[in-house]
C-alpha cells in the first residue's frame, strides 16, 4: 500500500488518450479512488458532496470551458471540494494561456503531449507540496502564487484592500 492509496482523485476529461494516461499514472501510484466525469454537471455534483484530493481537468472539453468551470468551482461556497488542487492538462503552453489558467484558480498546468510519468510526478508534487489557497477582495480564489511573504509586505502599513485571506483546503479530512 502506497502513501497515495487513500487519495480521492477526480478526472474531468473526454478524450480517451488523456483519460488512459491519467488512469495509468494513478494506477502506478496505487491510487484506488478515482472518479471520471465527461460532463460538468456530474463533476460538480460529485465535488459538491465529496472530499477530493486532486482534480485533473483536460482543456479539450466540448460544451464547457474548463477555465470557467474551475473559476465557478472556486467561488461556489456550497461545494465541499471547491478548494481542491486542480491540474489542467492543456493543448496550449503559451504564456497567455497559462496566465488565464492561473487567474481561474488552477494549481498546476501540464502541456500536451503528456507522458504517464509526467502526470504522475505532477500529481505527487501537488499532493506532497500543496499551495495554500487564498481569497482576495478582487474576487480571486485559488492557490497562493506568492513564493514568500517578506516582512516588508505585512504589518500596519499594509493596504487593507490588498490583504489576502488564507482559506483551509481541508483536503482529505472535510466532512462528507
Amino acid at each position: 500500500m502506497s502513501k497515495y492509496s487513500s487519495q480521492q482523485v477526480v478526472i474531468y476529461a473526454e478524450q480517451r488518450p488523456i483519460i488512459d494516461c491519467v488512469r495509468s499514472a494513478l494506477r502506478t501510484m496505487d491510487v484506488r479512488d478515482v472518479a471520471l466525469f465527461t460532463k460538468a454537471e456530474g463533476a460538480i455534483k460529485h465535488l459538491q458532496t465529496k472530499t477530493v484530493d486532486v482534480l485533473i481537468v483536460d482543456d479539450s472539453l466540448t460544451g464547457q470551458n474548463p477555465l470557467e468551470f474551475v473559476a465557478k468551482l472556486r467561488i461556489d461556497k456550497n461545494i465541499v471540494s471547491r478548494l481542491v488542487p486542480v491540474i489542467l492538462i492543456s493543448d496550449n503552453g503559451l504564456p497567455r494561456t497559462v496566465m488565464r489558467a492561473i487567474k481561474a484558480g488552477v494549481d498546476e498546468v501540464l502541456v500536451k503531449p503528456v507522458a504517464e510519468k509526467a502526470v504522475q510526478l505532477r500529481i505527487e508534487k501537488t499532493i506532497d507540496n500543496p499551495r495554500e489557497c487564498i481569497s482576495v477582495p478582487s474576487g480571486y480564489v485559488g492557490p497562493d502564487r506568492r513564493r514568500s511573504i517578506k516582512d516588508f509586505m505585512s504589518g500596519d502599513e499594509r493596504r487593507e484592500e490588498d490583504k489576502a485571506s488564507v482559506l483551509p483546503r481541508n483536503v482529505g479530512n472535510a466532512p462528507e
